[in-house]
């Protein structure tokens, strides 16, 4: 894994541990290595059931500026301050505020999501449950999209493929952009269109299937089920070809950016 000026950050499912830390010993975590990439703007991480969860765990909160999850496996119950008890399932995306007190009511053994923060470095308090109301009345709001609610649109450089906005840039003010990118119309393979991208931070994680890309001044490469990568600002790249089964999850600091074809 590297992380110099203008070389993509590609780190594949095989290449990085799942370790358990934090104030739950029910989950481990895979960290994707984007906190590295982006100098601290944001991380990654996936969050894995170590076992099958049936009592109520720590109430929380998360001193932060964002925070997005995607339940990419099982399903769990949260509670969450102001909003009450809360069913996860496959597909299902929520924002959550800053600040805003929560806990796993109960969760499959198979659970297991994407957790996106901004900053990469943010503090956990744990809160007594004594303080919890579901009647509070939060500054910021807490929001949810199903699998079922998303929309798929076709739009920008490339036909073949369509998106998913999960409306986080509505939730963060314009700051991220998130949102599901698929295979249209069945596998693709094509020379690819080289553009770049003016922004702060991209990345891209794989859902399922697989896709060749290249980068400057790199060899193409396949990225399956479980990579993620990371491209830095202005870096030269081309989407090659990809199964019909592709879908990935990418996300870009800020949501609005310049697309330069060349």
């Amino acid at each position: 894994m590297t992380n110099i000026q203008l070389q993509a950050m590609i780190q594949h499912d095989d290449e990085s541990l799942f370790v358990n830390r934090g104030l739950r010993d029910y989950f481990s975590y895979r960290d994707l290595g984007i906190a590295t990439a982006s100098n601290g703007r944001i991380i990654a991480q996936i969050n894995r059931a170590n076992y099958k969860l049936t009592e109520e765990g720590e109430l929380h909160h998360h001193v932060l500026t964002h925070q997005i999850n995607l339940v990419l496996k099982g399903n769990a119950i949260m509670k969450f301050e102001g909003i009450g008890e809360v069913a996860l399932i496959t597909g299902t995306s929520f924002y959550m505020p800053p600040n805003i007190k929560h806990t796993f009511v109960s969760c499959s053994e198979d659970f297991t999501t994407m957790e996106i923060c901004t900053p990469a470095n943010f503090g956990t308090i744990e809160d007594d449950l004594a303080t919890y109301s579901e009647s509070s009345q939060l500054p910021n709001p807490f929001s949810m999209q199903t699998a079922e609610q998303g929309i798929f649109e076709i739009k920008g450089l490339r036909a073949y493929l369509s998106y998913r906005d999960l409306g986080i840039e509505k939730e963060t003010n314009g700051s991220i952009l998130a949102h599901i990118i698929r295979a249209e119309g069945g596998a693709y393979q094509g020379s690819g269109e080289w553009h770049y991208h003016i922004l702060d931070d991209q990345f891209v994680y794989v859902l399922q299937g697989w896709a060749d890309v290249q980068f400057e001044e790199q060899e193409p490469v396949r990225v399956k089920a479980g990579t993620c990568f990371y491209q830095p600002s202005e870096i030269k790249h081309a989407f090659l070809a990809c199964s019909k089964d592709f879908e990935a999850l990418e996300v870009c600091l800020p949501a609005e950016f310049e697309t330069i074809a060349i």
